[in-house]
């Protein structure tokens, strides 16, 4: 990856049906300020949290984006990982180009 500022979001698709749910804790490699890190695929996690209860995650998207305005268009334009069916939040790796 780019030793440059990387805007990282993980959106998720949860079972509940209009519940407030959204991400908490998101990490690269583990850390919450990975400022410095020097991996060319890096692994991300998140914790999701939601108003309402038995709200599982079905699906993930990551998107990697250059700017924070790309990102707040939905724009991965570093990478975006497209919509996976998984239940997985921790650990879950880069699979874009470095």
């Amino acid at each position: 990856m780019k030793k440059t500022t990387l805007f990282i979001a993980a959106l998720l698709m949860s079972s509940a049906v209009n519940a407030a749910t959204t991400l908490t804790g998101l990490t690269v490699e583990g850390r919450t300020a990975p400022l410095g890190l020097d991996v060319t695929h890096p692994r991300f996690g998140w914790k999701i949290s939601s108003d309402k209860n038995n709200v599982v995650q079905k699906t993930y998207r990551i998107l990697v984006a250059s700017s924070l305005e790309n990102l707040n268009n939905n724009n991965g334009d570093v990478w975006d990982s497209g919509i996976i069916k998984s239940d997985s939040s921790q650990w879950v790796g880069y699979k874009g180009m470095h």
